[in-house]
C-alpha cells in the first residue's frame, strides 16, 4: 500500500511510503524531475485508470499522474527518435526508466501498465 501527501499540485516526497517504507531515492529523483518539468500534471484525487493487454488497472492519485506523464514522455520521446533531436526532451531516458519501475513498485498490477 502507498501512502503520500500533496501540496500545490504536487507530491510531497518526503511523505511518500510503499508498505511503510521509504522508496528507493532512484525513484524520488526521477518523481522530483517528472515534477519539475512542463509535461507533470497531479491527477485527480480519484486517480484513473490505465489500459494494457490485460485489461484496464485502476490507479489512484500518484499512479495515475506517473503513468501520464510517462505516456507524454514517451509520446516526445517518438517524436525526438525521428528527429534525432533528444535535447529537446524535458528530462533523461534513465529519469523516464525510474518512473516506470517506481510505478511497478508502488503496485505489481502496474507492471503491465509499462511493459
Amino acid at each position: 500500500m502507498v501512502t503520500y501527501e500533496v501540496s500545490q499540485g504536487k507530491v510531497i516526497l518526503d511523505s511518500i511510503r510503499i508498505d511503510g517504507k521509504k522508496p528507493m531515492k532512484s525513484y524520488l529523483n526521477a518523481l522530483n524531475k517528472a515534477q519539475e518539468s512542463k509535461l507533470w500534471v497531479l491527477a485527480s484525487p480519484d486517480g484513473g485508470s490505465g489500459w494494457c493487454f490485460s485489461g484496464e488497472v485502476k490507479l489512484n492519485q500518484l499512479e495515475a499522474s506517473i503513468y501520464n506523464v510517462t505516456l507524454r514522455w514517451y509520446s516526445l520521446y517518438e517524436r525526438a527518435m525521428s528527429t534525432m533531436n533528444f535535447k529537446s526532451l524535458p528530462f533523461p531516458v534513465s529519469t523516464y526508466d525510474n518512473l516506470r519501475y517506481f510505478l511497478s513498485a508502488i503496485d505489481k498490477k502496474n507492471y503491465d501498465l509499462i511493459n
